[in-house]
């Protein structure tokens, strides 16, 4: 589908490309002019394409490695060369372009295993030093024929010698079928209290071919949710899962997708909270943070919550990510507001093979009575 964010994207790129042709290479041999447009013309290849159908993941991929690597430094470069300032330009656009690309080849599987230490005074002094591991957002698409980084995410995790994993949604991106290559690898994982999962966003087939039949999307949910009981994980659909005995517990709430992303309002917390015994101390898994922000903050009791979503927008740079201006402030990493606790992982995958900064993660979360 052609939409206005696409034209205007073109017509920016093509301006850029003329200004810098007209400035600087308009006397240059044919061979460097030609290279110059190529990868505007690519995104306007893709533009076209995207008018008759949703392009792949590996089309995807090349166009989004032509906005970060070409327009983005193009785009500097243009900016600073009109304001004289034309050496800052160069700079710019080299350190942007060299960063990138290092993003696009290397980053999206700079693996790291990253611990937290989560405090709360209600936590049963039996689930002193619990240990969970939290997996977030493989979108398996973009990991075709990458069979090694995911064993090596499986043994990373299995190191852990973890109590509990935990997965928070979006393992696939477009569609169920996904996980058929990875099914054996995945049904590696393993913690005392085995696997427990919750759907994403990305988990309900509404960005892939099957957008438009709402039954076949239906089916499309309940396959993934088959292919993952049958790898051994226990899908929560607002259901939950009481770990301990009538003199301590840990109660883990999962809930089905709820987010201001794609319309998708599934989540039922009353009926997955049902019981759930009230001296219990309770994790909810909730896909998408905003869920916590909205409908668990300052209305219910729960005091913590484990979600992904964001991917910390791949980017980031010390305490800065460009997700903040697109998913909100919760974005990466643990939150409190008052008595409530808040962890949002970075996840390990996403739509484009890409991660500057937000290394793919593996979070590694140790609870302790405060």
């Amino acid at each position: 589908m052609i939409t206005l964010s696409f034209i205007i994207l073109v017509l920016i790129a093509s301006a850029i490309d003329i200004y810098i042709w007209a400035s600087f290479l308009r006397k240059k041999a044919l061979f460097w002019q030609v290279l110059h447009f190529l990868p505007t013309v690519g995104i306007l290849i893709f533009l076209v394409l995207n008018g008759f159908h949703r392009p792949g993941p590996l089309l995807f991929q090349v166009f989004n490695s032509l906005i970060l690597c070409f327009f983005l430094p193009k785009l500097l470069f243009a900016l600073f060369s009109f304001l004289r300032l034309k050496r800052i330009g160069v700079v710019l656009a080299l350190i942007v372009g060299c960063s990138t690309f290092y993003g696009i080849v290397f980053g999206w599987k700079s693996l790291a295993v990253r611990e937290q230490s989560i405090s709360d005074s209600r936590l049963p002094a039996e689930f002193e030093n619990f240990k969970i591991v939290q997996i977030s957002d493989l979108h398996l698409d973009n990991f075709a024929h990458c069979h090694k980084f995911i064993n090596r995410i499986v043994d990373s995790v299995n190191a852990q010698n973890a109590d509990l994993i935990v997965y928070t949604g979006d393992l696939v991106s477009r569609q169920s079928k996904e996980v058929i290559p990875f099914a054996n690898i995945l049904s590696r994982l393993k913690a005392r209290y085995g696997v427990l999962s919750v759907l994403g966003n990305h988990d309900y087939a509404i960005y892939g071919p099957l957008r438009k039949n709402p039954s076949a999307m239906i089916q499309d949910k309940e396959n993934l949710i088959s292919d993952e009981r049958g790898m051994g994980w226990q899908v929560l659909l607002n259901e939950n899962v009481i770990i301990g005995d009538s003199t301590a517990s840990l109660a883990v709430v999962g809930v089905e997708n709820d987010g201001k992303v794609g319309g998708l309002h599934f989540a039922d917390l009353d009926k997955a909270m049902e019981g759930v015994p009230p001296e219990s101390f309770t994790i909810l898994l909730s896909h998408d943070p905003w869920f916590w922000k909205n409908k668990v903050l300052g209305k219910t009791s729960i005091p913590l919550t484990l979600s992904g979503h964001t991917h910390s927008g791949h980017f980031r740079i010390g305490s800065f990510s460009i997700a903040r201006w697109m998913v909100g402030p919760y974005w990466g990493g643990l939150y409190k507001e008052g008595s409530q606790q808040l962890f949002v992982s970075a996840g390990v995958g996403g739509m484009i093979r890409f991660r500057l900064g937000a290394w793919p993660e593996i979070n590694v979360i140790t609870l302790h009575k405060d």
